[in-house]
């Protein structure tokens, strides 16, 4: 799961979404194409946990709800949330009715129990006495979500034996619950309705847990976004290449010297080594660490791993992919469908390479001048304006 350029659904809010929309996007149609629904001013009562029963409520959502004026209210609440016009981020239904009526009339006529929103995606989670369900809504804001004749509507994750099958739309309910674990299914483009097996007795007080806990890892992933922006200009633009690598060169050499006490030294701060478990060798970390050529450490890479021949300076890991590699030898720096080459024996690379490289290059390039994300470096492209960020 990659945070920067393909458009995915995701199984839980956002994090996935995140910088997704760089590629495989139309050009974004007037008004984006779609008659937005103006946020209700009008009173509303504030919806208590639903009455309905876990298969009325999916019955409701799935057969007896118009769904394009869900999904237009969603975009405009994405788009509000863009200017920064609303209240907050997330609303429960046992909120003040003055927070509640922010929610166009056509979401609270769903009775959701939370409503969670940002820029490129609104989460509604609904609770019933036996289970819960979620309704997810992505940005149009870079196009109109592409409809292919005979493309699956949803994913299924069977119960057992365990298998992920493709839906067709055409399921049962039935079919869909005694079959499935877990499901997701478009009701419309942009609009996906998702279940999940280990979340279905929620009572209103996890429920409020879950979804301030998705805020926080949220947040803590925009964070992490915008620093390897700033680490990838850094290195790209404002790094001295060739004393990099002798630098790079030197360290190879000493660790097949015997110099460093691991492969692979993980660059921690002070607070998070104070609280590994099991602790670490804190003397052995401390002199490791000092033997690390200062350029090197000023790239602040997350883990630097060497091996006889090279040394990968790791700016970020895990849900995406950024770092540089030298090599001992020029001739052993083969180049990658993920990479390229910043001077013989330096090579730079990142998942975006992989995935759209031609684009990506010219994101790239555009580092020189201004450190923008992925996604708003694309905003730039299309001529939107940049999301208002408190």
């Amino acid at each position: 799961m990659k945070a920067h350029m393909t458009m995915t659904t995701v199984s839980k809010p956002a994090i996935a979404v995140i910088c997704c929309l760089l590629i495989g996007c139309r050009p974004r149609t007037p008004e984006n194409g779609v008659e937005t629904t103006p946020v209700a001013a009008a009173p509303a009562e504030t919806p208590a946990k639903s009455a309905l029963s876990f298969k009325e409520q999916q019955k409701k959502l799935f057969y007896e709800t118009d769904h394009k004026p869900v999904y237009q209210s969603c975009q405009e609440l994405m788009r509000l949330s863009r200017a920064g016009k609303l209240a907050g981020s997330i609303y429960y239904c046992d909120d003040p009715p003055t927070k509640w009526n922010e929610l166009p009339e056509p979401i609270r006529a769903l009775a959701p129990a939370s409503v969670q929103v940002d820029e490129l995606m609104v989460h509604m989670t609904f609770l019933s006495t036996d289970g819960t369900q979620h309704l997810q809504c992505f940005s149009n804001e870079f196009g109109e979500a592409a409809v292919s004749e005979g493309e699956p509507k949803g994913l299924g994750f069977r119960k057992d034996p365990y298998a992920m099958d493709r839906l067709s739309g055409q399921e049962s309910l039935d079919d869909l619950n005694r079959n499935y674990k877990h499901f997701q299914m478009d009701l419309i483009p942009g609009l996906t309705y998702q279940v999940y097996e280990d979340d279905q007795s929620q009572t209103l007080e996890q429920m409020k847990r879950g979804t301030e806990g998705s805020e926080g890892v949220l947040a803590l992933v925009s964070k992490a976004i915008d620093e390897l922006t700033v680490k990838k200009q850094r290195l790209l633009y404002r790094t001295d290449h060739r004393a990099l690598l002798e630098a790079c060169r030197e360290s190879i050499k000493r660790f097949n010297e015997g110099a460093f006490s691991t492969a692979g030294i993980h660059i921690m701060s002070e607070d998070l080594l104070a609280h590994m478990q099991p602790p670490i060798d804190r003397e052995k970390y401390a002199k490791d660490l000092k033997q690390i050529p200062e350029i090197v450490l000023s790239l602040e890479p997350v883990n630097i791993l060497f091996g006889k021949e090279r040394v990968t300076i790791v700016f970020m890991g895990g849900f995406d992919h950024a770092g540089v590699v030298a090599y001992a030898n020029d001739k052993e720096a083969l180049p990658r469908d993920d990479d390229m080459e910043l001077m013989p024996g330096l090579r730079y690379y990142d998942d975006g390479l992989r995935e759209a490289r031609e684009e990506w290059l010219s994101y790239l390039r555009s580092l020189e001048h201004e450190a923008l994300s992925p996604i708003d470096w694309r905003r730039k492209q299309m001529n939107l304006p940049l999301p208002v960020r408190k």
